[in-house]
């Protein structure tokens, strides 16, 4: 039987060797990270707003709206961008592409989150994705195997692709010299 220490990929995983599948319970964990601020945010607007009045609570309402949609394109974009967001962070865990180990950008962080959305929201689709979870040699939901994510133990991202050149012929000597006429 191959090592995954001899430069394969795990048999059971499909993953490179050195990189493991992210735990659930810290991507438990990362998610109430990441859901902490909206939902401080939201407990905090909802017992101060009924204790004002007028232009004030209409100005704490706008405040603690933009701090919500703040938060959520900062997640976005650092999920987008660099792979953790403050949750995923602390929890030492990353989102990465399957088949290129690089962050999954913009477009299929939003789609991954609409899908997580839509079967949180059902209740019973996150139960079932929840044990479809469980039973994932790459612990992959629904929502990550949309958009060819998996969330693994944090470790240096694979390096960016090098777009491929044209080859240039190497010049042999001096460049050659024009012959224009004098003006």
């Amino acid at each position: 039987m191959e090592s995954p220490a001899q430069g394969r990929p795990n048999r059971e995983t499909g993953l490179p060797p050195g990189v493991e599948v992210g735990p659930l319970g810290k991507r438990f964990v990362a998610f109430l990270i990441n859901m902490s601020v909206p939902v401080v945010v939201s407990v905090a607007l909802l017992f101060l707003l009924p204790t004002m009045t007028g232009a004030l609570q209409m100005t704490v309402a706008i405040i603690g709206s933009a701090v919500i949609v703040g938060w959520i394109i900062l997640v976005w974009y650092l999920l987008a961008a660099r792979a953790a967001s403050p949750g995923l962070q602390a929890m030492k865990l990353q989102l990465v592409g399957f088949l290129d180990g690089r962050p999954i950008g913009g477009g299929r962080v939003f789609v991954r989150g609409l899908v997580f959305w839509a079967l949180y929201i059902t209740g019973i689709g996150l139960l079932i994705m929840l044990i479809v979870e469980l039973r994932h040699p790459r612990k992959q939901g629904w929502h990550d195997l949309a958009t060819t994510a998996v969330m693994i133990k944090q470790r240096v991202l694979a390096p960016p692709a090098q777009p491929a050149r044209a080859a240039v012929p190497a010049q042999q000597g001096p460049p050659a010299q024009v012959n224009r006429p004098p003006p």
